[in-house]
């Protein structure tokens, strides 16, 4: 079976999307359109035989000229992953009659879940669990078993085939296996960061009780990262940075063998799971069964009790005029130590 998978872009849900391939049968063969930006997440995936990259600037039509290109291929299945503006319409510049073999090529998409989605976010903590969203990994998992038609169980998110020579990354940062944790303060909607103060307090308190050197996470421009370093270096915590680390690979290693990860909810948290390292996930404006929790057994999740969340997937706006992000305010760090 021969099928041509669209998701473009989102680390975090381009990680949960690897459900997908762990869950159909060896024997299928898959090509998968990416976003350039974000094609090094899936590149050297074992289970795809092509990795078609698709720069964004190239606009609209970049795209159709995409699609065309690759429109004779015998594909069993298109897959559409991502339901977007961009992909909708190669739905329908893909749906064609096949006169060689004399099918349709059917047109498979993963569910949004809107109703449940948006119903939870209106109706907050009264919305039934029932109908709250099924998390995002799951829903790929089951497309692909429903699409293949095969009797595969649903797999979990996987990235552990970037793994390399980890003890050389570890030398790099000069680290031990177990001996730290990671923390990622960043997030790429601030709205959705616990802080640099709480992310300090809790770094230099594990530190202390357990040894552990924290290790942080993110890039040079993420000021919640830079700011949270000069408090560790100022109050002379022993720690590593890998701010400047471009190799996403070794940032996976550096992950997997971490002693665990705490940091918001964002696509490194999801990496964190997918190479088999725990997860400590903090979430404010947004809730983990809205789909994007941790699924892990070892892994938890950090909330505050607030009834205005979730208000959206992102809380870049908050509507409590008197204490605003009181949903990670709350967050206390004894609380975050203690899933710890």
């Amino acid at each position: 079976m021969k099928l041509l998978v669209i998701r473009m872009s989102s680390l975090g849900d381009v990680i949960l999307s690897t459900s997908f391939l762990e869950s159909i049968p060896t024997s299928t063969t898959v090509d998968w359109i990416i976003s350039k930006e974000f094609a090094f997440v899936l590149k050297g995936h074992p289970r795809i035989r092509h990795l078609i990259e698709f720069d964004k600037k190239s606009g609209f039509w970049g795209w159709v000229q995409l699609i065309q290109k690759i429109s004779h291929q015998d594909y069993d299945a298109r897959v559409d992953l991502h339901v977007t503006m961009r992909s909708q319409l190669a739905r329908y510049l893909f749906h064609w009659f096949d006169v060689s073999r004399g099918i349709w090529i059917p047109w498979k998409k993963i569910s949004k879940q809107r109703f449940n989605f948006y119903g939870y976010l209106f109706f907050k903590k009264v919305w039934p669990k029932f109908l709250r969203p099924t998390p995002l990994w799951k829903r790929f998992a089951r497309l692909a078993v429903q699409i293949t038609q095969s009797d595969h169980e649903l797999k979990h998110p996987s990235m552990l085939f970037q793994v390399l020579n980890a003890q050389d990354s570890l030398n790099k940062y000069q680290l031990e296996s177990q001996k730290f944790f990671v923390v990622m303060p960043s997030s790429r909607w601030k709205s959705k960061e616990w802080g640099s103060d709480s992310y300090f307090e809790l770094s230099k308190k594990e530190f202390l009780k357990s040894g552990l050197i924290p290790v942080v996470l993110g890039r040079e421009n993420d000021q919640s990262a830079v700011s949270l370093i000069a408090k560790l270096e100022e109050h002379q915590i022993n720690h590593r940075s890998i701010l400047n680390e471009n190799d996403f690979a070794i940032t996976g290693l550096i992950i997997q063998n971490s002693a665990f990860y705490v940091g918001s909810d964002t696509g490194l948290a999801h990496y964190a799971e997918a190479v088999g390292t725990r997860a400590i996930m903090i979430f404010g404006p947004t809730r983990p069964d809205l789909g994007f929790g941790p699924w892990k057994e070892n892994s938890s999740s950090v909330t505050a009790d607030v009834f205005c969340s979730p208000c959206s997937k992102d809380g870049r706006i908050c509507y409590r005029l008197g204490e605003p992000y009181a949903c990670l305010k709350r967050i206390i760090v004894d609380q975050v130590s203690d899933e710890i």
